[in-house]
């Protein structure tokens, strides 16, 4: 990857459903009610994402994935994303000890590096 490239990478509570390299932008649905377009070199950023609509496109052509609710972090041309998981043709069943906001939690934690859990 150079420094004019993305990556993007979704995480879920099963561990990556997605990552692809060479990406030119990316474009994800935030909480406070706007998309945010993210290219190459974009600033440090964490954010709240809602259900909807993450676009991404290549040299060849653009994409997209619906997912559900999650993070957003931006570090280094590496776009994150932590979700419940997709929202088409998959069936997200949890048991009654899982907390989906504590795994999106230890995933965000262990993707950046951070040892701590906030409480």
């Amino acid at each position: 990857m150079t420094e004019d490239e993305l990556t993007l990478r979704v995480l879920s509570p099963d561990g990556p459903s997605l990552e692809v390299e060479h990406l030119l932008e990316v474009v994800v649905p935030l909480a406070d009610g706007g998309p945010i377009g993210i290219r190459p070199k974009h600033a440090p950023l964490i954010a709240e994402t809602i259900r909807g609509t993450i676009q991404y496109q290549t040299e060849e052509k653009p994409f997209e994935v619906e997912l559900l609710a999650g993070i957003l972090s931006i570090r280094d041309n590496i776009v994150t994303i932590l979700s419940a998981g997709e929202t088409e043709g998959v069936e997200i069943t949890m048991g009654p000890s899982a907390d989906p906001f504590d795994q999106l939690t230890e995933a965000f934690q262990e993707e950046n590096g951070v040892v701590e859990k906030i409480k």
